[in-house]
């Protein structure tokens, strides 16, 4: 009786795994891994080295820079905003300098061919603010309309250090979603250090509490992979919460769940946001060419206010794949005409 047991045990154990294998089509069966189509909670059973190694040749640093013409002016001139209207008082201000803003980030490549690629990132990466304008506060404390200083931007370049790739261009900047493509001319080059990312949108309205997430990026522009676990906002489908701990040059990174083992990654988000808490700090001028004040060294000169950012470590905002989407859907027509290949994106570029 037991050796019939074990025999009818042995039976339905090799008629499961030909069920597995003959109705999951061109699925393989992986072990340990739960097939129910849902997006996977736990740290993959499987080799993943050779995949996250493809994909790190996607994702590529992003440096933008800005040149502003900055103005100052006296109290005691009553520059306001509406009398800057004549330009021709910007003659008038007592300092001109030129100054600069820089910011680094992470893109994706999601569209390639011969002559042309094309990066998913932030739009808080790539775009700067055309003026930057402060006011004089009063003896109370507050500020009034009377103009310090004016900086008006000159000029602004976004690159990529990629070998036969010129600076590129903002072919879609969406700011409200934080999202934007940017690509370029390429030559065709070979060897190339770079390829397509090569696997689905997928749809981040499919994302459970505590599913499991691959983050990468060039946090202070060092090439990593991340790990962390979903958490989900109440009522918004435009972006989820994860637990990595991000830094700058962060944002714009790729987010990727699996579905079902490795190697079925799918992107559900790139990285917005951490949060940070704003301070105020009382600081000398800032030295040209990058140099230093000497730290025992009395300081005689004018003081200036810094805003430094205090960043909260561990909580990262990931704008999602459906925000995206409808982004692309909103623009549909000017990336049509682009000139650019999406080819992560061409299905809804190209449905009815």
């Amino acid at each position: 009786m037991k050796l019939l047991l074990k025999i009818s045990k042995f039976i339905f154990t090799a008629a499961f795994f030909l069920v597995i294998i003959s109705c999951s089509g061109e699925a393989v069966f992986i072990p340990g891994v739960y097939l129910d189509g849902k997006y996977d909670a736990k740290y993959p059973y499987n080799e993943s080295a050779k995949y996250l190694s493809e994909i790190t040749k996607s994702v590529k640093l992003i440096n933008s820079l800005a040149f502003y013409n900055q103005y100052q002016f006296y109290w005691k001139q009553n520059i306001s905003l509406d009398s800057l209207q004549n330009r021709a008082l910007l003659s008038k201000a007592y300092s001109k300098t030129t100054s600069s803003k820089s910011a680094s980030g992470t893109g994706t490549i999601v569209g390639l061919n011969a002559q042309k690629i094309l990066f998913l990132t932030n739009a808080h990466i790539v775009s700067f603010t055309d003026t930057l304008i402060s006011y004089y506060s009063n003896e109370r404390g507050q500020l009034t309309n009377i103009i310090e200083s004016i900086s008006i931007k000159q000029s602004q370049s976004v690159y990529v250090a990629l070998v036969g790739l010129s600076s590129l261009e903002i072919v879609m900047l969406d700011k409200a979603k934080d999202i934007a493509f940017v690509g370029g001319s390429i030559k065709n080059t070979y060897p190339r250090d770079f390829s397509l990312f090569n696997y689905k949108a997928g749809d981040s309205r499919e994302l459970e509490w505590g599913d499991f997430v691959y983050v990468f990026g060039y946090p202070m522009h060092f090439k990593m992979i991340t790990q962390g676990l979903v958490s989900l906002p109440e009522d918004d489908e435009n972006y989820f919460i994860t637990d990595i701990s991000v830094n700058r040059g962060s944002s714009g990174g790729p987010v990727l769940a699996i579905r079902d083992g490795v190697p079925n990654f799918e992107l559900v988000g790139i990285v917005s946001s951490m949060p940070a808490e704003k301070i105020s700090i009382l600081a000398p001028k800032p030295l040209m060419n990058n140099n230093r004040y000497r730290l025992d060294a009395k300081y005689d000169g004018d003081l200036y206010i810094n805003e430094l950012e205090n960043t909260k470590y561990g909580i990262a905002k990931v704008i999602s794949i459906q925000a995206i989407k409808k982004s692309i859907e909103e623009n549909k027509t000017m990336l049509i005409n682009c000139g650019y290949e999406i080819n992560l994106f061409n299905d809804i570029l190209h449905q009815n």
